[in-house]
């Protein structure tokens, strides 16, 4: 019997698709014979510590305090952590959450015995560098002091992975990083992409309609819908400035940007003279999104980084004719052509480039129905081969065999 044990950041994680990650993760190991499962989470909004089993999952809340769990406290919530979990080679500690050199460390001296397995949501060095990996290359290389902050951030991560049993890599560009980069072996790099549960739900040309009534929006007007945090790293400035010159080849169109915007001033600014064309949701829960998908004609993912995007596996899922970028962890899940239009983006330096080629991939299928139709099928192809949940339990049972 393995005793499962999934460390999780509440607050941080309701806000990025760790969340997502946790209940696809619960639902794979319920379904994998001879698991416990406990999760532990860290900041939750009980107001003191509580253990309570809901569903068969048991659950270690931990109170929010001003303090920071995965590091300064990591020490003190490990020994709150041992007078309730007996140390034993069945035990393996799940982290989603960086930085936690402390925790990695806590866990290992208070549980000798256990196994403790990190998974990589984000690199520290992709947001600021746009994923671009030659830059990082040459920062190693020459340790200027402008960079020292990705430096430092770079060695506190791999004072974690050297310290973990297992690293699990979302993405086989990671893999590489970690390979070339970081010199890990290849021993304690386990790939496998993220799952989900299939919702696809097919509705009639009037049904859909019907829908987007409820949103207020022309039944005429073409739906391209965007689902993410609305940051440059996310590729919104130049998806903004795509669509600016898109609306002036094909005015009938609407976009729908999805998720939380970091700031408001620079975005408001890029859109102010073709606000009225485009919706802004803030945050959505999960049943308000799939019915945006659901309206959506074209799904665009302009990131320059992603790991294995929860979105963009929702939008193959959904059947979605789609643009994507070919950044960083996007490249193995997009084929130009096959089950997305791929706008490349070039020169990092020079953002003109990119903002023409996605400009020019969102207008190849607006203007094509054929198209449209065929990387619609595309899509759904490549979520059933690679995404869909029936995948994921060979792959969490092969990591928990070799552990």
């Amino acid at each position: 019997m393995k005793n499962v044990y999934i460390i999780d950041q509440y607050i941080s994680s309701q806000y990025n698709g760790i969340g997502k990650f946790l209940s696809q993760v619960i639902y794979i190991f319920k379904h994998i014979p001879e698991i416990n499962i406990t999760v532990i989470e860290f900041n939750s909004l009980e107001k003191e510590f509580t253990i309570r089993k809901e569903k068969d999952v048991d659950y270690i809340l931990f109170p929010q305090f001003n303090i920071n769990y995965l590091n300064e406290r990591s020490s003190v919530a490990c020994q709150l952590l041992r007078l309730y979990i007996r140390d034993s080679a069945d035990n393996i500690f799940f982290i989603n959450h960086s930085p936690c050199e402390n925790l990695v460390e806590s866990l290992k001296n208070l549980f000798p015995l256990s196994k403790v397995v990190f998974i990589i949501h984000d690199l520290s060095w992709t947001a600021p560098l746009l994923g671009d990996v030659p830059q990082l290359m040459k920062i190693l290389r020459e340790q200027k002091n402008n960079d020292s902050k990705i430096v430092e951030d770079i060695k506190k991560t791999k004072q974690i992975f050297d310290q973990v049993d297992r690293i699990i890599s979302l993405s086989k560009q990671t893999s590489n990083v970690l390979e070339k980069i970081y010199k890990i072996s290849t021993d304690k790099i386990y790939y496998m992409s993220n799952y989900l549960i299939d919702s696809y739900k097919n509705i009639l040309t009037r049904e859909k309609n019907k829908l987007k009534e409820k949103y207020y929006i022309d039944g005429k007007e073409k739906v391209i819908i965007a689902v993410g945090r609305l940051t440059i790293p996310k590729g919104v400035p130049q998806l903004l400035n795509s669509f600016e010159k898109v609306l002036k080849k094909y005015s009938s169109c609407r976009l729908i940007l999805v998720g939380n915007m970091f700031s408001p001033e620079e975005i408001f600014k890029l859109s102010k003279q073709f606000s009225s064309k485009i919706t802004f949701t803030g945050q959505i829960s999960h049943n308000e999104l799939e019915k945006l998908y659901r309206i959506a004609d074209i799904g665009v993912i302009p990131s320059y980084t992603e790991q294995c995007s929860y979105t963009g596996i929702e939008m193959l899922m959904h059947g979605l004719p789609i643009v994507a970028s070919d950044g960083f962890g996007m490249q193995e899940m997009f084929q130009n052509d096959i089950n997305a239009r791929v706008a490349k983006i070039g020169n990092r330096k020079n953002k003109k480039e990119y903002e023409v080629n996605l400009t020019n991939s969102i207008l190849e299928l607006l203007f094509s129905d054929e198209l449209c139709l065929r990387l619609s099928a595309g899509a759904r192809m490549s979520y059933h081969r690679k995404y869909s949940v029936s995948h994921s339990i060979p792959s969490y049972s092969g990591l928990l065999v070799n552990l």
